[in-house]
């Protein structure tokens, strides 16, 4: 039998960082994630060789006092929970103290942070988790996070990341998951100089900022005549845009589910909103914006090490409500639209063709991007796709 022993601290870290650290977009958005529990209500993102070379996240949140700073980089740090059943009611997005210690590990870090930004800020740099520099800086309003080389200490694990273009549309997807999210918070991101996204913070109640924010996200095509559904019970409420019957997408990448503001991959809520579409969708999908919100002990969110999957306490029952909720709203807005059949020689008029008496449901294409959207094109696959919609 072979001999038992303990692992060595420098590989407990590798093997922790490698359940966080999946790829670049995996540290963006637990950077997000402590900006915004932070309450930044400003974010700007620059990313360089699509995160490999540097990811820095700047906020204007709370920031840390010089003593906190070393403790952020150290294994099960946190101050958002302090006893085991505070897991049972989580309300910030980390809670782990895993995050800060995994990308430290794998990365060449840095991070400069003030609680008083009329006093002088301090920072520390870390290399494969420790601690190499600390010292002051001019004031500052917030934290600034730089993660450099990612991976520099694992090249294995480099050799397991996608294309540029790849990486840079999990990048992407990752600020459009927490501006979906956070629609009164501003976020710029910035990818090798070029400017992606200028997301300013949203005015009006919650369906006109989610439809702002919906509109700059999926492009202009993709989000009209959307359907607003707004239902609860006692249990849980429902509030999403979503596609109307009559403007579905060839793919299903332009969907966004959120639990409690947190983006999530959950099969009963998919699964629900999908049965709600059954008789009309085809072979194509909807465009939503989906909010889920229930009380923290309705569904576990610490099944997975990056909070990806959540699972509810009672999944048959939030099925069947999401189910309900989006199938009437669908019903209500069901529009049959004219299959345009061309008599002999008759003109084209305004694009469409006229037919006498047959109308049956269609699925047009999306065309066309909005000006955010022709800045994303070069990095995000979702322009490709609208091109290819609107060339068929």
């Amino acid at each position: 039998m072979a001999e038992i022993k303990i692992l060595k601290e420098e590989v407990v870290k590798k093997i922790a960082a490698g359940e966080v650290v999946e790829r670049p977009a995996s540290v963006l958005k637990e950077l997000i994630e402590n900006s915004l529990d932070a309450g930044a209500t400003k974010i700007e993102i620059e990313v360089e060789k699509a995160g490999r070379r540097l990811i820095r996240v700047y906020d204007n949140g709370s920031g840390m006092q010089f003593k906190d700073l070393p403790l952020s980089i150290k294994r099960h740090s946190t101050s958002k929970i302090s006893v085991f059943e505070d897991l049972e009611r989580i309300k910030t997005f980390g809670f782990r103290g895993e995050a800060l210690y995994s990308i430290s590990s794998v990365s060449k870090i840095r991070i400069v942070s003030s609680a008083n930004e009329n006093e002088p800020a301090h920072y520390i740099k870390g290399e494969g988790g420790k601690i190499i520099e600390s010292g002051k800086t001019p004031p500052i309003k917030g934290t600034i996070t730089e993660v450099r080389d990612l991976f520099f200490n694992t090249p294995a694990r480099s050799k397991f990341l996608k294309s540029d273009q790849s990486e840079r549309a999990h990048l992407i997807r990752c600020v459009e998951d927490a501006a979906c999210a956070n629609t009164d918070i501003s976020f710029l991101l910035k990818i090798d100089g070029v400017e992606i996204y200028d997301f300013r913070a949203a005015r009006g109640d919650f369906s006109q900022k989610l439809l702002e924010r919906a509109k700059a996200i999926l492009g202009k095509n993709i989000s009209r005549d959307m359907i607003f559904v707004s239902e609860e019970n006692k249990d849980v409420k429902v509030r999403c845009f979503i596609s109307s019957p009559g403007n579905l997408c060839a793919t299903a990448m332009n969907q966004y589910y959120f639990v409690n503001r947190r983006p999530v991959h959950s099969k009963t809520i998919r699964q629900a909103v999908y049965s709600a579409y059954e008789r009309l969708r085809g072979n194509r999908h909807p465009a939503l914006v989906l909010f889920v919100e229930t009380e923290p002990e309705n569904f576990d969110v610490n099944i997975h090490p990056q909070k990806k999957e959540i699972k509810f306490l009672d999944e048959t029952g939030v099925f069947r409500f999401i189910k309900s909720s989006i199938a009437r709203a669908i019903e209500k807005n069901l529009r049959p639209v004219k299959i345009l059949e061309t008599p002999e020689n008759a003109p084209e008029e305004g694009g469409h063709f006229f037919s006498k008496d047959k109308i049956l449901p269609t699925f047009p294409p999306p065309a066309g991007h909005s000006s955010v959207m022709e800045q994303v094109s070069l990095f995000s696959p979702r322009a490709s796709q609208e091109r290819s919609d609107s060339s068929k």
